[in-house]
């Protein structure tokens, strides 16, 4: 891809927990809840509540593993643990009422363990998120991939994190160990615009080309600004060194650009540029095979062949102009110097060469 997905921080709301009272039913539960509510001793809380969790009269209860995933583990940072713990507690009973309703900072009343499992997943996922986001903005690329790696442990379900992996491991080369993890997200929401994205991305540097087209075109069905997607369709004709449907697709996106994207933009008009200049120079090679052989030997050129070069060489000087505009269009579009302006130049001397030098030459020689 011409650009590194942008990983978007996951702000996640503070959740404030009114004090939660468990069904005691237990020894080892109450003295775990003892040991970490008025003692302070999370280590003899854990040790406490791991036990509590292994007695039969709390095989079913879902409550003690919330309570080491709440007060345990969230506290020690230990998120892999806290995930593990919301996990059993689902597994053991989803639909048990707490005995005390738990209140969040926006007021919603969560009665069971399911509702409270939701609410401090996400909490847990958030916090992970934004700590491997964090470590990658610092350049700390292993420490950034293992954080959302165990951010997908927490929630498997949450594609954020899926694209956000991906991302990274493209950018560093490792498009194979990506691939995995995108077809992971596919399989969680197979119309999701960046998915779709980064599959097709895939599938391009695997040379599948046409597979690719299909997942762009299918991301561009999704949502109304695709700039990303056009880029990426644009860069797979001019890979096919498919110029004409290149040049067909490029007009086409020039005239619908939405603004939002000044980098992407440049991008699109440097490769409306080179799909003009390719096209073109079919016609000018011709061209300059007949003029390069009219000048060693008169009598091999004919009159038909000398009317075909002109011909030729007008067709790519049109061609040329359209080029030269687009790349003084990317150019003024650049953040940074990309070559455009160099190349608009290039074509410039080009087309003078072929209105002032070659035409002219060709057509004294039919006189």
């Amino acid at each position: 891809m011409h650009f590194l997905k942008i990983i978007s921080v996951f702000i996640v709301s503070v959740i404030i927990w009114n004090g939660c009272a468990s069904s005691v039913s237990s020894m080892e539960f109450t003295t775990a809840m003892t040991k970490a509510r008025s003692e302070r001793n999370l280590d003899a809380a854990e040790e406490w509540g791991l036990k509590a969790m292994e007695l039969p009269v709390h095989i079913n209860d879902g409550e003690v593993p919330l309570f080491l995933a709440r007060e345990v583990y969230k506290p020690k940072k230990k998120w892999g643990k806290m995930s593990e713990m919301l996990d059993e507690a689902i597994k053991r009973n989803p639909s048990q009422l707490l005995k005390k309703p738990l209140t969040t900072t926006t007021g919603d009343k969560i009665t069971t363990i399911e509702g409270a499992v939701k609410v401090l997943r996400d909490e847990a996922w958030g916090k992970v998120f934004n700590s491997g986001v964090e470590k990658y903005d610092a350049s700390i690329i292993e420490d950034a991939m293992d954080l959302i790696k165990l951010a997908i442990k927490i929630d498997k379900n949450r594609i954020e994190a899926y694209l956000a992996l991906s991302g990274i491991l493209i950018a560093e080369g490792k498009a194979d160990e990506a691939k995995s993890y995108i077809d992971l997200a596919y399989t969680i929401d197979d119309s999701n615009y960046d998915v779709l994205l980064l599959k097709s991305e895939i599938h391009k540097n695997n040379q599948n080309y046409q597979e690719a087209l299909n997942l762009l075109y299918n991301a561009k069905s999704m949502q109304t600004t695709t700039s990303e997607a056009d880029l990426e369709i644009f860069n797979i004709y001019l890979l096919q060194e498919n110029y004409g449907e290149a040049l067909k697709f490029g007009v086409d996106i020039v005239d619908n650009l939405d603004g939002l994207n000044q980098d992407i933009e440049s991008i699109i008009y440097f490769n409306l540029a080179q799909a003009n200049q390719y096209l073109g120079k079919g016609y000018y090679d011709e061209a300059i095979n007949v003029f390069n052989i009219l000048n060693q030997n008169d009598d091999d050129v004919t009159l038909s062949d000398m009317k075909d070069c002109i011909n030729n060489f007008r067709v790519s000087k049109n061609f040329f102009v359209e080029a030269k505009i687009a790349f003084y269009d990317s150019d003024s579009r650049a953040i940074e110097n990309n070559g455009s302006l160099d190349q608009a130049k290039e074509m410039k001397r080009v087309i003078e060469l072929i209105e002032n030098s070659y035409i002219p030459s060709v057509e004294a020689r039919m006189n």
